[in-house]
């Protein structure tokens, strides 16, 4: 596989940023960061989004040490049980931190990410961080979002158009947080064959709260395709910390 993930990060009208990315082999937490670009080639290639909670230093805490747990074990990823079994353990490294500090108890972080294996892209989440795909004109989301507004969604009292704007957008039904308890976070992956070329966007809910999937989707016809979604969500009213990764597999 060719592969090059565009890529940034931003605390946006926050007073910091809790978001961390993972480019293949690279943890990067940033207050902000420049568009920057990695290109492999390789059979095997991560990319992720996690997006802290716990305020400050604690969300920032949060969103290392989950990615952080990834890249430990980055050997043994290879399908999707092993990506939950992985993201299960970035669970037991939180309760152990707080364990080791009290103050640290319910920080926690979403995550969503894509592990290309060979021919295919295991796509995994838990919270509301988001993957697309790219099909024809047309945005596809590969990811179902654990959130309390997304249950409104499925059980049809809300439209998906008007979940950016719901007062109780960010009350999240699951993530990965260290409570020390014994309640697993939910965690979900599928597996998809790779076409022969390809085109994700992995991002925190700041990037697709900001805009419309209408408007998000134009972003694909420009040449920076990242330059315009960040555009977009510097439009937006209130930015919350915004992180998106594009990654164009061949």
């Amino acid at each position: 596989m060719r592969i090059v993930a565009t890529y940034y990060t931003h605390y946006g009208d926050r007073d910091s940023n809790e978001d961390a990315l993972l480019i293949d082999q690279k943890l990067i937490q940033a207050q902000k960061l420049e568009i920057s670009t990695h290109k492999l080639e390789s059979d095997k290639a991560l990319f992720a989004v996690a997006d802290g909670m716990g305020g400050e230093s604690q969300g920032e805490e949060a969103s290392y040490w989950v990615l952080h747990q990834l890249l430990s074990e980055y050997e043994s990823l290879s399908n999707e049980e092993s990506v939950i079994t992985t993201i299960q353990n970035a669970k037991k490294r939180l309760d152990s931190e707080v364990s080791k500090n009290s103050s640290l108890l319910n920080f926690g972080s979403t995550i969503a990410g894509v592990l290309f294996k060979d021919t295919k892209a295991i796509i995994f989440n838990s919270g509301d961080s988001r993957v697309y795909r790219l099909s024809g004109k047309f945005l596809e989301q590969l990811t179902h979002d654990h959130s309390y507004v997304q249950n409104l969604v499925d059980d049809g009292l809300l439209e998906i158009n008007q979940m950016s704007e719901n007062p109780y957008k960010n009350i999240l039904t699951s993530a990965i947080v260290g409570d020390l308890s014994d309640t697993q976070p939910r965690i979900e992956t599928k597996s998809i064959e790779l076409r022969e070329s390809e085109i994700f966007l992995i991002c925190s809910d700041g990037v697709w709260e900001g805009m419309s999937l209408e408007v998000m989707e134009t972003c694909f016809k420009q040449e920076c395709v990242v330059e315009c979604l960040i555009d977009k969500v510097n439009l937006s009213k209130e930015r919350d910390n915004f992180s998106l990764i594009v990654v164009e597999v061949h």
